[in-house]
């Protein structure tokens, strides 16, 4: 019934639209994955219940033309709901809805309403609920998978403005903040810069961005509620058949208590090769708290946990210690519109014995 009703929503919207403007247009795309995964930590007792089973999502994309110069989106995200990747669903959800301003012949455009938040060049290749092509593993790495989730980017609300200037691509977000709604009680606003420059020798890419976003006292029901400040520097480089990745940053998560470690510290390196129609990925992340005792004291209570570890045994995870990713993804492109791929991590706990790992098989799907 809830394919049904997504099928349902997504054909009244486009019906409805297309009395209003032609059919030329709007147009409708999306996403479709579907996996088996299996996820095993090492301090699952018994009683604690298994991750292992099917899962499958789907995103619908609805895009218009209001004029020459004015375009909008709006993007519904689902999926069967309650798998352990935190995919969207059993309910059908509303996350991009904005409008687009491109003048014609002029250096800049202008977004209003949802959007992900620019923050790295990372944010364009992210796993968004089914919408994997752009990433060559299911999982994001462990600083976007804190920020945004595991599948899904840290989406928010508000304006961005971007502007290309000779070597330079700068980005500048005004918003609610992490509150992935208009929830916004608090009432401050976040910032978000981003500086990138275009392909260079050998498609060699490299931007720097900072985000400020205090959500500490939101009563929203999503975000990060915590008074929020992140720096990143991010590269990307493509020579021949290899593509090479990497971010290095800082994130702080400021609980406003005297004495606490708020800082984290997080890094990547991705290489990838690919052969015809076939690739193969490796990919490691890092997440260095400043409080790394693991001894569950000293640290800032807004402290996240960016692994896929979870409580067993009702002993929960320890936020205080470093976390690293591994990941190797093989991947096959059946054809210009689908990918089949198989993925294996690592998430390595370095003090708790909550290592976690496990593998999916995916067919990722595009129209």
């Amino acid at each position: 019934m809830k394919i049904l009703s997504y099928i349902f929503i997504c054909i009244c919207v486009v019906s409805s639209t297309a009395y209003s403007l032609d059919t030329k247009d709007v147009s409708v795309s999306g996403h479709y994955l579907g996996f088996f995964n299996g996820i095993f930590q090492d301090n699952r007792t018994g009683s604690d219940a298994k991750r292992v089973g099917f899962d499958f999502a789907a995103n619908v994309d609805i895009e218009w033309m209001l004029s020459p110069e004015f375009s909008g989106i709006v993007q519904f995200q689902g999926g069967a709901g309650g798998g352990a990747l935190g995919h969207s669903g059993p309910g059908v959800v509303v996350t991009d809805l904005n409008l687009v301003y491109h003048p014609n012949d002029r250096p800049y455009t202008f977004t209003m309403g949802s959007f992900d938040m620019p923050f790295g060049m990372g944010t364009g290749d992210l796993t968004n609920n089914a919408d994997s092509f752009n990433n060559s593993f299911i999982l994001n790495s462990l600083m976007y998978s804190a920020l945004g989730g595991t599948v899904g980017s840290l989406n928010t609300l508000g304006v961005m403005g971007s502007h290309v200037c000779g070597i330079k691509n700068l980005t500048v977000a005004i918003t609610n903040g992490t509150d992935e709604s208009a929830t916004n009680a608090d009432g401050n606003i976040a910032v978000a810069a981003s500086l990138q420059t275009p392909p260079s020798f050998e498609h060699l890419q490299f931007s720097a961005n900072y985000l400020a976003s205090n959500d500490e006292n939101t009563s929203g029901t999503s975000g990060l509620a915590t008074n929020l400040r992140a720096w990143l520097f991010d590269a990307q480089w493509d020579v021949g058949k290899f593509t090479l990745k990497g971010y290095v940053g800082g994130l702080e998560f400021d609980d406003s208590a005297a004495g606490s470690a708020d800082n984290v510290n997080v890094w990547m390196g991705e290489i990838k090769r690919s052969h015809g129609l076939f690739y193969i990925a490796g990919q490691v992340s890092g997440w260095i708290p400043e409080d790394n005792s693991g001894n569950g004291l000293g640290m800032s209570a807004d402290l996240l946990n960016p692994g896929l570890g979870i409580t067993q045994g009702g002993t929960g995870i320890l936020t205080d210690q470093d976390v690293t990713r591994y990941q190797i993804a093989l991947g096959h492109h059946c054809s210009e519109n689908m990918i089949a791929s198989i993925t294996y991590f690592v998430d390595d706990y370095a003090i708790q014995g909550a290592d976690t790992s496990g593998g999916m098989f995916a067919i990722n799907g595009r129209f």
